[in-house]
């Protein structure tokens, strides 16, 4: 927990990717949000991307959007193209 206090964003996406998926860990959706949502809000980018993905998953388009923007300021391409599909200015 000590390096996530640190600000070692790319870990915490790392390791809630694990969780979500359950890989190597006991499957834990909730944990998985959680701390790729502490990366995301930490600006890594990938983090950023993810989080978008999983709040259009679940239909939340109004956080995914939060997340594409974000994401595409921080130069994500893919998260861009997402946004320009839709009109949506970033």
């Amino acid at each position: 927990m000590l390096l996530l206090c640190g600000g070692i964003t790319p870990s915490a996406s790392a390791l809630g990717l694990l969780y979500f998926n359950g890989t190597g860990v006991v499957k834990d959706e909730n944990e998985g949000v959680r701390l790729i949502k502490f990366a995301a809000d930490n600006n890594d980018v990938i983090a950023q991307s993810n989080l978008a993905e999983y709040y259009r998953s679940k239909g939340d388009e109004n956080n995914a959007i939060v997340y594409y923007k974000l994401a595409a300021k921080n130069g994500m391409q893919q998260a861009k193209t997402i946004l320009e599909k839709r009109g949506i200015s970033y």
